[in-house]
């Protein structure tokens, strides 16, 4: 099984690399999850800051207010570095997922797979089955091929124009003042752990504040740290 797993997601690749828009990648894997019994399925992407955006869904056949609620008994927040969450309507009715179930009938089983990148970027696929008897039996199967398949979809960069995530520039010295900073220090205390002056302390806190549209320092150590800079 592990072996057709392999040549179903290596023809996947090969058309991903070779698709030249989000409607072709959209039609290809459309085409290719439902034959293996995926008739739902969403690409969502979450960018680092601001911490109260929401996923964006960028490709799929799942309506927002289902892709919601599915999510929403996944994961309540992204994960750090990657997660994982699958359920199936045949386990019990006494799980959490029940009231989904009930919500929507048509679902039998769905698979949720997120991937922090490099780029701190939350990469979410998600797929719904509407079969009680699904091609992959072992979950863990079905868990390594979403995996794959998020991690492909993260570095495609005909999916991902236009969803950059702005980050800031900061110099050597900048980054060394959040970092104490961060670290609960005051102006005063950092003037002195780094052998310069308070009035340039506050002259570099004022710099970075104005680089992130910022009124406080707690935002720019924030965003800072969210996106990978300390």
């Amino acid at each position: 099984m592990m072996k057709e797993l392999s040549a179903w997601f290596e023809i996947i690749q090969a058309k991903l690399m070779a698709a030249m828009s989000k409607e072709e990648i959209d039609r290809l894997l459309a085409i290719y999850l439902s034959r293996y019994g995926w008739s739902h399925f969403a690409y969502c992407v979450k960018l680092p800051t601001p911490f109260s955006s929401f996923s964006r869904k960028i490709l799929g056949n799942i309506p927002e207010a289902m892709l919601d609620d599915v999510v929403g008994h996944a994961c309540s927040s992204p994960p750090c570095t990657s997660a994982l969450s699958s359920f199936w309507a045949s386990d019990s009715e006494a799980t959490p997922e029940a009231e989904l179930w009930h919500r929507y009938p048509a679902l039998k089983g769905v698979c949720v797979v997120t991937l922090v990148g490099m780029d701190r970027r939350a990469h979410t696929v998600l797929v719904g089955t509407q079969s009680d008897r699904f091609y992959f039996t072992h979950h863990s199967i079905i868990r390594s091929g979403m995996f794959l398949l998020a991690d492909e979809l993260a570095k495609n960069t005909v999916l991902l124009a236009g969803y950059d995530q702005r980050v800031m520039h900061l110099s050597t010295r900048e980054v060394e003042v959040l970092k104490w900073i961060g670290d609960g220090k005051c102006s005063h205390t950092v003037a002195s752990i780094l052998g310069i002056s308070e009035s340039t302390v506050n002259y570099h806190v004022k710099n970075i504040q104005k680089k992130y549209s910022s009124t406080n320092r707690i935002l720019a150590v924030a965003y800072s740290a969210a996106q990978g800079l300390i």
